[in-house]
């Protein structure tokens, strides 16, 4: 699938960068490529992992999130105490590793979320 990546998307996507602290210039370069990214995204064990390859000018990231919730326990999308979810060590598009959570939210799991925790400069969902 492609990023719908209009200005809207652009504006919220400069925020999110700049909290963590990259720089304008950083920010610029990401928001002009990130309409340029491809992504490939394969489920396998019942939903559990989810492999997800970006593709762009910069070059292409590839990890594998895997997902903890129902039916190990409930996951509600306004639940605050994460600590049950299952964490595993990948490499950011930077190279640098960090924890990740995943799991799946909503009406029998049809939305995906995840956190990278641990890095440089922040966690980032």
């Amino acid at each position: 699938w492609t990023l719908i990546a209009d200005d809207v998307f652009k504006k919220e996507y400069d925020l999110y960068l700049s909290d963590p602290g990259f720089n304008r210039i950083i920010r610029s370069v990401a928001c002009s490529l990130i309409s340029r990214t491809k992504e490939i995204t394969k489920q396998s064990d019942n939903g559990r992992e989810l492999y997800i390859k970006s593709i762009n000018k910069k070059g292409t990231w590839e990890r594998v999130l895997t997902s903890s919730g129902f039916p190990d326990f409930e996951t509600e999308s306004d639940k605050t105490d994460y600590s049950q979810h299952k964490k595993t060590k990948i490499k950011t598009a930077e190279s640098e590793e960090v924890t990740a959570e995943a799991w799946w939210e909503e009406c029998h799991g049809t939305r995906h979320r995840s956190w990278l925790r641990g890095g440089k400069k922040g966690d980032y969902e």
